[in-house]
């Protein structure tokens, strides 16, 4: 059968966008981060309703068998009343305020009545090991481990409460036997007076024997005091203690004030010789004041008069000049020897006089120090002194204040001053007549809250362990692949109409076409033929509908142009990618387009049997050279527009095969012939004969099936495809059961149809 390629027209129903003048940069798809909204949590619950419903009926039943196999009991109360008291053991002393610790007395009463002890005072006051309801009879005798036991038995029949804002205590316990609660009600109260009563005589007793032992310890100390002030007093000589201490620190005194003085002369020579040194020694005060030296100058001066008026009158070689200046020089000679005389005596002088007054004040610091050691030691003497007898004054003051005390209270427990916490018994036990439990609606209730809890926990962790997608949000979080469109579950009713159209449509055209051409309800889904009943077509749209969106997203995914070569597979079997590629191609045929649809899956072929062909011939005959596509191995379908090559005789090596260069002509020639090609290959994960396909063409599928696809083996098909340097155009969520309640609701919210198609929807899944 030779077919020859159709003109490319122009459709009314869809054109190809403009040709950019460079092909534009492809770039990985990566989904937004999607925020967690309320309904998505309702839609888990939806999706988990039966397996909430099923443990919440689970745990509400098996509280209500609980509930109803207990046995009834019985609670009786007692309330006490206990008056917060004060303890003054001993006046000025040991002294407790009445409101320290107000705050922790009701709680601590109330562990104290719910301590062993007391369980174990009620065993021994009841004989309770004697009671049959305990297990005993008149027989039994009460060991230890007995005790114990019967103890830890009646601690937990205890409940024990403070009454708001009150100083009242309820005793209340809870028993199968009504007389036996009342007795162990009653018995707690007694037996918690008892113990109260108990605990006040024996502190009083032991308050009586510390106050004896500290009066005997107090008075032998004191006699030790005593004794030792008295020796140390003789050994340091202290009798004349305060007028030593007086003569020392006014001698203190004196020797402080003369460092002053000395301190201050020092400095002044100090400052005396500092500035002899550094003057000029010719124009020191006591140099210029001295009796030769102003004579010596005043010689000079009428000297030099005679030398000015000898000057005047004669020349220099006069014998009178020359005798005046020679004694003028000499004059002046013995005025610079007599002034550095003097300075020399006038600096060593006050040299002198500075380390005087240095060497005073050295002397007059030792002592100071030393009369300061001396006041020290005389300081220590006195306090070891005073501190001695300061002990000895203190315990003979509490020595006195606990004799007083002794004297007024006696040696018996009686002595004491005592304000002792008053308990009374406000309302005594009776025996219960009404049982208080167990109360079904109170189980019920909990119940409830526990199943309705256990119930949406297991839903949520069920959900987060669940790896199969099942959305569309499922596909955008997870998948990192654009999504091309949904196609839903074909419900059984509209399957079984779809048969038995198909099986009169074979009978009516077996004889028109001389062979088997019938289609199966997938690939009738789609047709526009006017044999497909009006009932069946109404049935079908929503899907119809869904494919003619796949079929625009299809066009439109690729950059330039449309895709002439389309391979659909999915990660594993039973995808649902047979039933999307022959769906896809009729809703392709609707464009009066031709379209070849190829079944490249050589391990298990599946159009033969869709279309109800004999695979004798097909793929793989092509591929192994035995014919060719021009050679009748392509069949035309009842559809227009759409044929088949089919996959052939099973061959030992199906990935040689497609991955020949020989498959690669094939699909050049196909493409010549026909304007689509559709391969449905084999699936990604189990075989490796679809990889090499997804290089050779120009839009690859991936079909995910709702609810069995996991996300694991989406990621690994698409790490395998690009290890090959294949790319993946869109992904496909298949077999979307929209009859689901749980599907119903989300998809409601991300629905496509209007007008008649959600009035379809809502019918189909009413």
């Amino acid at each position: 059968m030779e077919l020859k390629k159709s003109e490319q027209g122009s459709n009314a129903n869809w054109a190809p966008p403009p040709t950019p003048t460079s092909e534009p940069e492809r770039v990985d798809f990566h989904p937004p981060e999607s925020e967690t909204h309320l309904r998505d949590y309702w839609y888990i619950i939806l999706k988990r309703r039966w397996v909430i419903l099923a443990v919440f009926i689970s745990v509400l039943s098996y509280t209500a068998v609980k509930a109803l196999m207990r046995q009834p009991v019985y609670s009786a109360t007692t309330i006490l009343q206990i008056d917060r008291g004060r303890i003054n053991l001993v006046q000025d002393v040991m002294v407790q305020d009445y409101w320290s610790g107000y705050d922790e007395f009701y709680p601590t009463q109330q562990r104290v009545l719910m301590s062993r002890n007391l369980s174990r005072r009620i065993v021994k006051h009841l004989r309770l090991w004697e009671h049959p309801h305990f297990g005993g009879d008149k027989t039994h005798t009460a060991d230890e481990q007995t005790l114990e036991d019967l103890a830890e038995q009646v601690a937990g029949m205890l409940q024990v409460t403070q009454i708001r804002n009150t100083q009242l205590m309820e005793l209340k316990f809870t028993s199968t036997e009504p007389k036996v609660a009342a007795d162990l009600a009653n018995a707690l109260a007694r037996q918690y007076m008892t113990f109260s009563m108990e605990k006040e005589t024996t502190l009083a007793r032991d308050t009586a024997g510390f106050i004896r032992e500290q009066v005997e310890k107090i008075q032998v100390e004191i006699q030790e005091r005593e004794q030792r002030l008295q020796e140390y007093s003789q050994r340091q000589d202290l009798m004349m203690v305060d007028e030593k201490e007086l003569l020392v620190m006014r001698q203190l005194q004196d020797l402080n004030g003369a460092v002053a003085v000395a301190r201050t002369a020092r400095a002044g020579a100090e400052a005396n010789y500092t500035s002899l040194r550094a003057a000029d020694r010719q124009t020191l005060p006591a140099v210029l004041a001295n009796p030769t030296v102003q004579g010596l100058v005043q010689q000079r001066g009428v000297l030099e008069g005679q030398v000015a008026e000898l000057t005047a009158k004669f020349k220099d070689d006069w014998p009178d000049l020359r005798r005046a200046r020679e004694g003028l020089t000499d004059i002046k000679s013995r005025i610079e020897i007599e002034r550095n005389v003097l300075a020399v005596e006038v600096v060593a002088k006050a040299r002198v006089e500075y380390r005087a007054a240095v060497e005073r004040e050295h002397l007059l610091l030792a002592e100071v120090e030393s009369q300061k050691k001396e006041a020290q030691e005389l300081s220590k003497l006195t306090t070891n002194y005073t501190q001695i007898k300061a002990g000895i004054d203190n315990q003979r003051s509490m020595l006195r204040q606990l004799l007083r005390r002794q004297s007024e209270t006696g040696l018996s427990a009686e002595l004491f001053e005592r304000e002792p916490v008053n308990v009374r018994i406000v309302e005594a036990a009776l025996v219960p007549k009404v049982p208080t439990g167990p109360r079904l609606s109170r189980s019920l209730l909990l119940g409830s809250v526990v199943g309705i809890a256990l119930a949406l926990g297991l839903a949520l962790f069920l959900d987060y362990w669940e790896t199969s997608i099942y959305t569309i949000e499922d596909l955008r979080r997870h998948v990192p692949l654009p999504y091309m469109g949904m196609v839903p579950r074909l419900d059984s009713d509209t399957a079984s109409r779809w048969d038995a159209l198909a099986a009169s449509s074979m009978a009516r055209d077996t004889d028109k076409h001389g062979k088997n051409m019938s289609q199966t309800r997938s690939a009738l889904a789609l047709s526009q033929s006017t044999k497909i009943a009006s009932r069946a077509k109404e049935d079908m749209s929503l899907i119809a509908e869904r494919f003619k969106f796949l079929r625009g997203s299809l066009l439109l995914s690729t950059p330039g142009r449309p895709p002439r070569t389309v391979l659909v597979t999915g990660p594993d079997k039973n995808a649902g990618k047979t039933f999307v590629a022959c769906n896809l191609a009729t809703s392709l045929a609707d464009l009066d387009k031709k379209v070849l649809l190829i079944d490249a899956d050589l391990r298990n072929p599946q159009l033969h049997k869709v279309f109800r062909f004999k695979n004798r011939v097909g793929l793989s005959s092509v591929l192994s050279g035995q014919t060719s596509i021009e050679k009748g191995c392509v069949f035309s379908t009842l559809i227009p527009n759409l044929y088949v090559l089919l996959a052939g005789p099973a061959s030992p090596t199906p990935a040689e095969l497609l991955g020949s260069t020989k498959m690669e002509e094939t699909l050049e020639q196909c493409i010549q012939l026909f304007d689509y090609v559709l391969l449905d290959s084999a699936p990604l994960l189990p075989v490796f004969d679809s990889h090499i396909l997804t290089v050779r063409a120009d839009a690859n599928l991936l079909v995910v099936r709702s609810g069995h696809t996991s996300r694991n083996a989406v990621r690994q098909s698409l790490e395998l495809i690009d290890r090959v340097g294949g790319k993946v155009t869109g992904v496909i969520l298949n077999d979307v059961n929209l009859a689901d309640y749980a599907q119903n609701y989300y998809y409601s919210y991300h629905s496509y149809e209007y007008g008649t198609y959600g009035e379809d929807t809502a019918r189909k899944v009413s």
